[in-house]
């Protein structure tokens, strides 16, 4: 699966949303970061690649610039449902 019990990304999950394999990501941590980032401008986005938030979280429209664990997280919680 994309995801363990504790809802850290797999090595598999990294492959399928492009998070850099140097990096760890969570679901509950990025469900903070979307929390503090996201949830008061707009509704929830699903199942966006680690690389497509990075292009467009800067852009002018959003003006968010996450570290990149934390983009990793808020990649993992955006993909929470694609277990497989």
């Amino acid at each position: 699966g994309n995801f363990d019990a504790n809802g850290n990304v797999t090595a598999a999950g990294k492959v399928k949303f492009g998070i850099p394999a140097s990096l760890s990501a969570n679901i509950s941590a990025g469900q903070r970061v979307n929390t503090a980032n996201c949830s008061g401008c707009h509704t929830e986005r699903a199942n966006r690649s680690y690389s497509y938030m990075a292009a467009i979280l800067p852009s002018p429209i959003m003006n968010i610039h996450l570290s990149a664990g934390d983009l990793a997280n808020l990649t993992a919680y955006i993909n929470r449902s694609q277990t497989k």
